[in-house]
């Protein structure tokens, strides 16, 4: 019995003995395959030496990029000179989005571009500060307003764009969200060159109807030698937008008070157009006698007639001279490059074009 049980045990060690040197050598061929295939990854040196083995330095240096670029290899830019450094720690930081490779770029222009990439990409203000002068302002003013951001603000130079900065914000959170709060926070320089950067710089462009309306108001404060500011145009476009010209009665601009309040309630009846469209139209139409541009003004009244009402007949009855906005609003409403065709001069037709592409790549071309 006793022999037995030794016999088990031999038997047993013997097995176990096996299972490890099966180990052993299977741990073996791993480290072999690891040391080979470790031979075959060329390193980054014996890249570099590849590349330099060519005959040409252009082809030299655009192999090394080429293979750094690739492996997103930093440390290979290192071999390079000049612009052929620059753009391979360019190429990297873009396909990667580091903004320390930014850094290493010596054409200030270069490294600038880079950063600015870089921050609109990762939505990151703080890096336009790494970019100098009046570009790295003009970075810091989009990336804040981008993010909705008025702390990025404070990366604005001067105190008159930072307060520009924050209340281009103010307007759209007004405009977009209804905020009366937000217009009352935009500051009360009532100075027109203040706020045309506004406007500019807004989201205002997303809303056609209201972005022509403010741009009569603001004819109309050059025609009446007047200045209308930001917080004057805040209310009236909340007004406009919101059909309320409770909004009107905030407004400092005394005579910019009753153009809000027609304003907003003649808006406010194109989201029931019918009987009523004809005495609307006609009392906007009249209010263009007497200004020294009345036909432009009468015909871009009704190209808003035809953005609002849908009624491509209108376009129609524009003179040729006048109905390039009319159909340009009609191909933005309607995501059809087809009211583009109308458009007689060239370059404007071709701006239509692109423009509608571009936001939408899947546009119609279904003509009414």
């Amino acid at each position: 019995m006793a022999y037995k049980d030794s016999k088990k045990a031999n038997v047993g060690q013997e097995d176990k003995d096996e299972r490890l040197r099966l180990y052993a050598a299977g741990a073996l061929v791993l480290a072999v395959l690891a040391a080979i295939s470790v031979l075959l990854i060329p390193s980054s040196s014996s890249a570099v030496s590849r590349c330099n083995s060519l005959l040409f330095q252009q082809d030299r240096y655009e192999c090394i990029e080429s293979a750094a670029v690739s492996t997103h290899n930093s440390t290979m830019c290192g071999s390079l000179y000049g612009a052929y450094a620059d753009s391979c720690y360019m190429s990297i930081a873009l396909n990667t989005t580091n903004p320390q490779l930014c850094g290493k770029i010596n054409s200030t222009a270069v490294s600038d571009e880079c950063y600015i990439y870089v921050a609109n990409y990762t939505s990151n203000p703080s890096l336009c500060s790494k970019v100098g002068g009046a570009l790295g302002s003009e970075c810091a003013y989009h990336m804040a307003v981008d993010t909705n951001d008025t702390q990025a603000c404070a990366l604005v130079n001067g105190t008159a764009g930072q307060l520009e900065c924050r209340s281009t914000i103010y307007f759209n959170n007004a405009i977009g969200h209804g905020s009366a709060s937000s217009c009352a926070s935009i500051y009360t320089n009532n100075d027109t060159t203040s706020s045309e950067g506004i406007l500019q710089n807004s989201s205002i462009g997303r809303y056609a109807g209201l972005s022509f309306n403010i741009t009569k108001i603001l004819e109309f404060a050059v025609f009446q030698n007047q200045t209308v500011g930001a917080r004057d145009i805040c209310y009236t476009g909340l007004a406009y937008e919101s059909h309320n010209s409770t909004y009107c009665k905030f407004i400092q601009n005394s005579n910019l008070t009753s153009v809000c309040t027609e304003g907003s309630a003649i808006h406010a009846s194109y989201g029931s157009m019918g009987s009523n469209s004809t005495l609307n139209m006609t009392a906007l139409l009249n209010s263009c006698n007497g200004q020294p541009d009345a036909a432009e003004c009468r015909y871009s009244y009704m190209s808003l007639d035809a953005l609002e009402t849908g009624n491509v007949t209108i376009c129609k009855n524009i003179p040729s001279g006048y109905s390039s906005t009319c159909w340009y609003y009609l191909a933005e409403k309607y995501n059809s490059t087809s009211y583009c065709s109308y458009i007689s001069n060239t370059t404007l037709n071709t701006a239509c074009v692109g423009d509608i592409e571009g936001l939408y790549p899947t546009s119609t071309n279904t003509s009414d």
